[in-house]
């Protein structure tokens, strides 16, 4: 039989999951294989019998596979069987593939699947398999998606699973369509599935025993798996990967004299269990399920260059061990990994892991950032040469550590090395003492005699034979070395063993232990017992046998020899017989359990207890059950063996036939037949006959003057009016259905209005705001999808829907976004009546009841000199508020240059010599800057870049600093430039990316650029006498404005300096002093205060309608101030 045909016929249970088995007779009709693209692959299938075609004599290759059935069939082909409690959302206990999905979250191939419910029934598509096998493989998932460049469709791979197609491109396991395609997203089909499962297992050894000849080398092009326990591999050369699968559980697997140029994955194996003889392969990769421990033991001529262990596991090397063995050790995920013998390098690359050094040497030992918490222990008499340390951890036993470069901190080392480098700012602990990089520790070794007690720390007792360092903090002298078991007498090889007798060897004289320590034996085969090894054959060939001593101190030796089983039998032996005849079962149904009493069908004259199976179904107490799950013809063979090489099998036709569903009546929840648009109503399906084999049932609606949609389960959404037909069909007799009508009247009910909420300006936009409220609530349309419209009126005469569209004025159109709501086009000293209406999908409205109400008005900031304070008064309610108080730390003194800007307020007092801010209310209060200031004469804040802005008098200079006063920097000096003895800035002001200013001598209006760059002079005051004291912009028309106090008016020209001409003349009325010392403009006025009584005017843009705005007490001071539209917050 050739390898093909074993690897065929050892996955019967997987294949038949997919196909089903049913036998034909040589007149099938149809033969959809002829001319498929997979016929060849299929055809070997069908040739090793176990892919049968359909009833209609069809194989239907381009069928599709499940999610579940997929799943089944990787933990079939793998043999995962550890499971969790935990499972997907949809997956019901009864389902038939409820374990299987248990088993699948639990061995995490299928970690990749972010979402909570799995879809099992929804087929599986080409990108979701490519995921599974990148994961089981171990496939490199890079970035680089050079494999999948040249594919038409590459555009459409998602982006989560462009890594996983691209490695199994790469690795060779899926290729594309004629048409250079891919198609992630599309089913994979039941011959593509074929396809890849012959490259992805490969060679399949599925059954114990040993394969491979001494007289020759076999070569194999693609993969090896081992699915079996006690099998045996020898003399090949493996140029994929070799997987040893999850089935091999605790049992052995020989390599013996194997090369593997891919990659060797370890899923399976125990404590004494995968043996490798003269191997040589570059990467293994532990990985176990279940993370319980594996042995790896290297003889002969093995060379390892990487261990990647993501699991716990014992790697020994043993002492006939001729070439370098494992060379690398990578440890992640918290493994536990014991080492014996001799490794070139050790990384421990995960937080938590353990590292036994239980016997022999690492050159080279490295823990690095990423593995915090790391555990070391060294045994005594074990040596590491280089240890160097990154991360948080614990060294302990006994061991020798020649040199160590420590560079983490909370690094804890027992055994005292020789040499001790330690990072800059490092501090751990050293044989019981706390170490840095300028500690001193000394270290004692003594060659024979009485010991030295242990390091120069605490261990301070007295000698011992071996001068061991004993441990941290202990009084002692350490332990006495230990002396490892030897071999002083090896078994000799066991030529012609016979199958099915047994063979023992005493090992009792076999190993020595110089310390008269009890020694525990093991084997790879077979058992020891009282230091006598047996083994009974069960195949013939020949196999090494390793037999290992171990002291419990850390000590061992081993030895080994070889067994050359023929296939001759005990001739003693009587084989069983077949006594009585299992009958034909012809009417067996599917999903009905069968069961046929084996008591007295066989016999053993030699009283052997026989061992029964089956190919099909399980034997339990002589009694075989099985539960048919599809329609077919199935030969059922039974075999029993005596144990002795002796065996007898009988076999029997079970014919499954299929109970057709006849009859399928439709019925809802409470047998309701109307409902309303955006309701749901559950459907039931009752099948008839009640025992039917299939009744899954596929829901369906068909749309009459109305719509609807159902999902899976049956449940009913209305979507729009009219009647519906919802059908149920059999999923598996397509041409039996049902179906009942179903009204759907339109939506008339309205939604139902939240609370009222207030109204805010915190986040007013330009003559207009925002609103607040609670959102309303609709039976039939989700929250979400509920629209709002806003309505306002001066007069408050609208409370209905109706009174609202007639005489409300609409904020915008509908909208769900309630924050996207603006009311604009808002006067200020208007008073304002607003209200909301609320509509569902179906047109239905409803009102808000809350008749919300605000008037906009201005608010004047005032810098108070007097009252040391910042202060506001609302224009319309004359109401005045102190917002800040205590501006200026002296108590002489007081604010003397205020801003509005972004809902903050900013100020810098005459003496305190710091810029600070608050919210609009005083709240929040910070100092931004506090250094390196002198005299601030005015402040700009430009809140689109995030920069405060003042001018410096005493430095005759303009700074600024980020929003939260960060990166203060100088960005004008020299900003007066006249000869003057005093001068300096004595105003700002910014316009887009322009920052305008005023010298207190120059009477010169310049600009730049926000960051100081293209200074120009934009006004020259010229005429005697001038005095330029403060400057403001009007954005809307592009003017700036200034004062002139010693002609006593204002004056505005273009931005650019063009169009200069005189605004207000006479501004201040007054008789001492008359001038103007602070101007301030809004969108539509004018502002300024008066020198001789410290008036507020105000006029148009263009100085006419000119009024008094507002007059302070007789002894208020007011160095500054800034009238806050809210309408251009």
């Amino acid at each position: 039989m050739n390898s093909k045909t074993k690897k065929i016929l050892a996955m019967i249970l997987i294949v038949v999951m997919i196909f089903p088995t049913v036998v034909f007779g040589e007149g099938n009709s149809k033969d959809d294989l002829q001319g498929h693209w997979a016929e060849k692959n299929m055809r070997q299938w069908i040739a090793g019998g176990w892919m049968k075609g359909y009833p209609d004599g069809s194989y239907r290759p381009d069928g599709k596979i499940t999610r579940a059935e997929f799943i089944t069939l990787i933990n079939k082909l793998y043999g995962y069987d550890a499971t969790t409690e935990e499972n997907y959302e949809d997956i019901e206990k009864e389902s038939w593939y409820h374990q299987a999905t248990a088993i699948a979250k639990h061995n995490k191939y299928f970690d990749w699947y972010k979402e909570d419910k799995l879809y099992p029934n929804q087929p599986i598509t080409r990108q979701e398999a490519a995921a599974v096998i990148t994961q089981i493989l171990k496939l490199n998932a890079s970035e680089d998606l050079t494999a999948i460049e040249g594919f038409n469709d590459k555009e459409t791979v998602p982006t989560w699973s462009r890594s996983y197609m691209d490695a199994v491109v790469k690795g060779g396991y899926v290729s594309g369509y004629p048409d250079a395609t891919l198609r992630p997203a599309g089913d994979i089909t039941r011959a593509e599935v074929v396809v890849m499962l012959d490259k992805v297992v490969g060679e399949l050894i599925s059954r114990k025993g040993i394969y491979g000849t001494a007289e020759e080398t076999k070569t194999i092009k693609g993969n090896v798996t081992i699915s079996a326990q006690q099998a045996a591999l020898k003399n090949m050369v493996i140029e994929g990967d070799l997987i040893l699968a999850a089935a091999i559980g605790d049992g052995d697997v020989t390599l013996e004299n194997i090369t593997v140029k891919g990659k060797t994955i370890v899923y399976g194996g125990g404590p004494n269990s995968i043996i490798l003889i003269d191997f040589n392969g570059s990467q293994i990769i532990i990985d176990l399920p279940d993370n319980s421990a594996v042995r790896l033991v290297a003889y002969g001529d093995t060379h390892v260059g990487e261990v990647v262990a993501y699991s716990d596991a014992i790697l020994e090397e043993a002492q006939s061990l001729t070439e370098d063995g494992f060379t690398t050790i990578n440890i992640y995920q918290g493994a536990t990994i014991t080492l014996i013998g001799a490794f070139e390098s050790v990384n421990v690359g995960a937080g938590n892991a353990t590292l036994h050094m239980q016997t022999g040497s690492i050159n080279t030992l490295v823990v690095e950032e990423a593995a915090a918490d790391a555990m070391i222990n060294l045994s005594n008499g074990t040596t590491v040469t280089h240890l160097n340390i990154h991360a948080p951890t614990q060294v302990t036993g006994s061991g020798n550590i020649e040199t160590a470069q420590i560079n983490s901190n909370d690094v804890m080392i027992a055994p005292v090395p020789s040499i001790i480098n330690i990072g800059e700012g490092i501090t751990s602990r050293v044989g019981g003492k706390t170490v840095n990089r300028s500690t001193t520790i000394t270290t004692t070794i003594t060659t024979g005699g009485g010991g030295s007690g242990g390091n120069s720390g605490n261990n301070s007792g007295g000698g011992n034979s071996g001068g061991d360092s004993g441990t941290p903090d202990d009084n002692g002298g350490g332990s006495i070395p230990n002396n490892p078991p030897k071999v002083v007498q090896p078994v000799q090889d066991i030529n012609n063993a016979a199958l099915g007798i047994q063979l023992t060897v005493d090992l009792r004289n076999t190993f020595e232990d110089k310390d008269g320590d009890p020694l525990i034996i093991s084997t790879n085969l077979g058992k020891v017992e009282n230091g006598i090894w047996s083994y009974t054959p069960t195949a013939s060939g020949t196999m090494t046998v390793v037999i290992t001593a171990a002291d419990g101190k850390g000590g061992s030796a081993t030895t080994t020899f070889k067994v050359t089983v023929t296939a001759v039998t005990d001739p003693t032996n009587n084989p069983p017989t077949v006594t009585s005849t299992v009958y034909a079962i012809s009417d067996a149904f599917v999903g009905i359990e069968i069961m046929v009493d084996l008591s007295n069908v066989f016999e053993d004259i030699d009283g052997d207890p026989l061992t029964l199976s089956a190919n099909v179904g399980t034997i339990d107490n002589e009694v075989w059950r099985y539960t048919p799950t599809i329609a077919e013809a199935r030969t059922v063979v039974i075999t029993a063996t005596d144990g002795r090489g002796g065996s007898a099998t009988t076999s029997f036709l079970v014919t499954t036939l299929t109970i057709e569903i006849t009859e399928i009546i439709v019925t809802s929840a409470g047998d309701i037949t109307e409902i309303e648009e955006g309701n749901t109503l559950q459907m039931r399906a009752a099948v008839s006959p009640a025992n039917a084999s299939n009744q899954e049932i596929l829901w369906s609606v068909d749309a009459m003057t109305g719509t609807a949609t159902i999902d899976e389960d049956g449940l009913l959404t209305a979507t729009t009016a009219g009647t519906v037909n919802v059908r149920a069909t059999a999923k598996h007799h397509s041409s039996v259905t049902g179906s009942k009508i179903i009204t759907i009247h339109p939506d008339n009910t309205p939604p139902a209005p939240g609370d009222g909420g207030m109204l805010t300006i915190s986040e007013v936009k330009t003559n207009g705001m925002k609103l607040s409220w609670t959102k309303a609530a609709d039976d039939k349309t989700a929250v979400s999808q509920l629209e709002y419209a806003a309505y306002h009126s001066e007069t408050n005469n609208i409370s209905t829907v109706a009174e609202m569209e007639a005489n409300g004025t609409p904020a915008g159109d509908y909208t769900a976004d309630i924050d996207s709501i603006v009311i604009s086009g808002l006067e200020a000293d208007t008073h304002y009546y607003v209200n909301v209406i609320v509509r569902d999908q179906s047109g239905n409205k409803a009102a808000y009841t809350m008749t919300s109400e605000k008037t906009f008005e201005y608010e004047l900031y005032y810098a108070s000199y007097t009252e040391n304070a910042i202060e506001k008064l609302g224009i319309t309610t004359g109401e005045k508020t102190t917002v800040v108080s205590q501006v200026d730390d002296s108590p002489y003194s007081g604010p003397q240059a205020i801003t509005v800007a972004g809902g903050r307020v900013y100020w810098a007092g005459q003496d305190s010599q710091k810029i600070e801010s608050a919210n609009l209310n005083g709240s929040d209060r910070r100092t931004l800057v506090n250094t390196g200031i002198s005299n601030v004469t005015g402040i700009a804040v430009d809140p689109i870049n995030g920069w405060v802005y003042w001018g410096d008098y005493g430095n005759n200079a303009i700074k600024r600093a980020n929003i939260d006063g960060t990166e203060v920097s100088t960005i004008i000096s020299q900003a007066d430039t006249s000869t003057a003895t005093y001068k300096g800035p004595f105003a700002l002001a910014i316009s887009g990316d322009k920052l305008y200013w005023v010298g207190d001598s120059s009477l010169v209006i310049e600009r730049s650029h926000l960051d100081g760059s293209e200074r120009e002079t934009v006004i020259a005051t010229t005429g005697s006498p001038q005095s330029v004291d403060t400057i403001a912009i009007d954005q809307s028309n592009g003017k700036v404005y200034w004062s002139d106090y010693h002609n006593n008016q204002i004056n505005n020209a273009n931005l650019d300096g063009t169009g200069k001409e005189a605004v207000v003349s006479t501004a201040d009325e007054g008789s001492s002093y008359p001038g103007v010392k602070r101007i301030a403009i809004t969108k539509e006025r004018l502002y300024w205060i008066t020198d001789s009584t410290g008036t507020i005017y105000s006029s148009k843009l263009d100085g006419s309608d000119r009024k008094l705005f507002w007059t302070p007490s007789s002894s208020s001071v007011i160095k500054g101030f800034v009238i806050v539209d809210p309408g251009q917050l």
